[in-house]
């Protein structure tokens, strides 16, 4: 479960760009909808631990994201909207290494790698350079980092943008399969 007790976010004297948020987010998943400049990425930010609200605070799990910084982060796993692909390795190298740095050995890596590829139809490029994929074949690699990381908490932010009608059900799909936490922002109904 999240709780988020008057989170603020405040930039300067009368840009806000959260004003004390108060929710409890008890379901698997939850989207946040919202319009460009709503506030979406800002408290997808600062629930992962990214950014520091100006007041109040958020538990997950029972860990405070202030108090408990490193042990939120040992649970959840986060995809940003501005994240980019390393051009010249392949979605199989990139997700081998995400997956490495959050503590899998180099076989499961590669295990988990293939599948969440295989998941996401990206598996027939699982070796091509990751700057040859289009925009929308990017951002399902990102997706599938999320998903073969298995963590409890995912945040996703804006997952599915740039993706064609058919590849944002293909995600959605396997966002629903999922047995994480998840918080998403989106633009789409």
């Amino acid at each position: 479960m999240i709780e988020i007790n008057g989170v603020t976010k405040r930039y300067d004297r009368k840009l806000y760009a959260l004003k004390g948020i108060n929710a409890s987010l008890k379901e698997r998943v939850t989207t946040v909808i919202g319009r460009n400049g709503a506030g979406k990425t800002t408290l997808i930010r600062i629930l992962s631990t990214q950014l520091f609200p100006s007041s109040g605070t958020a538990t997950i799990e029972g860990l405070d994201i202030l108090k408990d910084t490193k042990k939120v982060r040992q649970i959840m796993s986060s995809i940003p909207q501005e994240a980019q692909l390393i051009g010249i390795l392949s979605p199989l190298e990139q997700m081998q290494l995400y997956l490495m740095a959050r503590g899998f050995t180099a076989s499961q890596a590669k295990a988990e790698a293939k599948d969440a590829l295989d998941e996401l139809e990206l598996y027939d490029f699982r070796n091509a350079p990751s700057d040859t994929l289009s925009g929308g074949m990017k951002r399902k690699v990102f997706v599938a980092m999320a998903l073969a990381a298995k963590a409890p908490v995912i945040f996703l932010d804006e997952p599915t943008t740039g993706l064609d009608p058919l590849s944002r059900i293909e995600v959605w799909s396997a966002i629903k399969r999922l047995a994480s936490k998840i918080i998403l922002t989106t633009h789409y109904m």
